[in-house]
């Protein structure tokens, strides 16, 4: 008899066609759906898609959930990505092994990112400290990349429509604050804002605090340049002095969901500068003045 059952187990592991070592953990249980990648361009206005991703061996465990505002959109096994549609806002993104009994707890605590409209978006899964997955956001061309020789991951049905239409977010307030005010040349960390800069940082923090949270989504803190600059170095510095905004409002106790983004010179307010003033410098420079700014923007909830 143990023999017979022997052979049985040897003939189903070889029309499986992998190894034992390989076999999915008897936990998780795949079908196969569907799943197109859209070309962001051909998203609505105020659709975004995001790119999920987990390389081989950047995390051991079986399969990773992915949640985004606390809802199960997909769960990723190594070496695969999936590609998923949302409203081009501010979303928690949140991740947990599909066999961790804390799982429920974990989809509500995460990271806040903002996704651009019609834009696609690359998170990756990494292991923190302790072996457990977390998200992180990467540049468009390294996802891009790391994605190419991936199959899709297409063994999960999210629990949630993916949106078709999306509202226009609604800004409640936005302050603009003056780079040339707030930091010295080409720098964007604390040692190099003037003293002037962090009580302006300060008063904003106290204003900020007096909004009524019921109505508040969320903050997106943008750092813009002048056209003209060096992109690369520009978006750096932008976002830099971004991040270092939003840590002093942090220090001031304003714990709004908040997330920094580097425009660079993308959404000038100031247009045609040097158009306008081809053989002035001084009045270019006057006239590009205003794109050098710290943008602090509050959106309510729908």
């Amino acid at each position: 008899m143990k023999k017979i059952a022997t052979v049985l187990v040897m003939a189903w592991l070889c029309n499986t066609g992998v190894s034992q070592a390989q076999q999915t953990p008897l936990f998780e249980k795949w079908s196969t759906y569907t799943s197109p990648f859209l070309n962001a361009t051909d998203l609505d206005k105020n659709l975004s898609q995001v790119i999920f991703y987990r390389e081989a061996g950047a995390i051991n465990g079986p399969a990773v959930n992915v949640y985004v505002d606390s809802d199960y959109h997909t769960s990723l096994q190594e070496n695969q990505y999936k590609a998923v549609s949302l409203c081009a806002q501010t979303h928690l993104f949140s991740t947990a092994f599909s066999s961790s009994d804390n799982r429920q707890i974990k989809r509500d605590k995460g990271v806040y990112y903002t996704i651009p409209s019609q834009q696609s978006s690359f998170i990756k899964v990494v292991s923190n400290l302790n072996g457990e997955p977390e998200f992180q956001r990467v540049e468009a061309g390294i996802g891009e990349q790391a994605i190419r020789s991936m199959p899709v991951q297409k063994q999960t049905l999210s629990r949630v429509i993916e949106p078709h239409y999306c509202k226009e977010k609604t800004v409640l307030q936005n302050f603009s604050l003056s780079a040339r005010t707030l930091f010295q040349t080409n720098k964007g960390d604390l040692a190099g804002m003037y003293p002037d800069g962090k009580s302006e940082i300060k008063e904003l923090a106290a204003d900020l605090k007096r909004l009524d949270q019921r109505y508040i989504s969320h903050i997106v803190i943008s750092g813009h340049s002048a056209p003209g600059e060096s992109k690369a170095t520009s978006k750096k510095l932008s976002a830099e002095r971004a991040k270092t905004v939003l840590n002093l409002l942090q220090q001031e106790g304003v714990h709004f969901p908040m997330e920094v983004m580097g425009y660079s010179s993308e959404q000038p307010v100031a247009k045609d500068c040097a158009k306008r003033n081809p053989s002035d410098v001084k009045m270019r420079e006057a006239c590009d003045q205003a794109n050098r700014r710290v943008e602090v923007t509050v959106y309510s909830i729908q």
